[in-house]
């Protein structure tokens, strides 16, 4: 699969699972021009967890991410091209870029 096939599939993927969520129990798919200026650029990189250093993520940028009350969903630069993975919020996203979504995409959308 070509370079420009992995980001299109990678899209593809991600707004197929924002699909399949309840619009009240999830965000819309969130890119990183959405929250420019209100987080630090390294709130936009994929944190150091077990599944992100198994899959390769860790330290990558976050392209976009559609979240959940149980988790997340994010693609990621790999090697100029894109990855897509999901897991634990806390797995795949900052605690200030999780804070952010929450704050702007998911106010009452979970009981906590």
């Amino acid at each position: 699969m070509g370079e420009c096939s992995k980001c299109v599939s990678a899209g593809m993927s991600i707004q197929r699972e924002s699909d399949s969520l309840r619009a009240d129990r999830s965000t819309p798919v969130i890119f990183k021009e959405n929250v420019r200026g209100l987080v630090a650029v390294d709130d936009l990189k994929v944190p150091s967890s077990e599944l992100a250093m198994h899959v390769g993520a860790a330290g990558k940028d976050i392209l976009a991410w559609v979240m959940s009350c149980s988790g997340v969903m994010i693609v990621y630069e790999k090697d100029g091209c894109c990855g897509i993975t999901h897991g634990l919020q806390n797995e795949l996203l900052s605690p200030e870029l999780i804070k952010t979504t929450k704050d702007m995409w998911m106010q009452g959308k979970c009981q906590e």
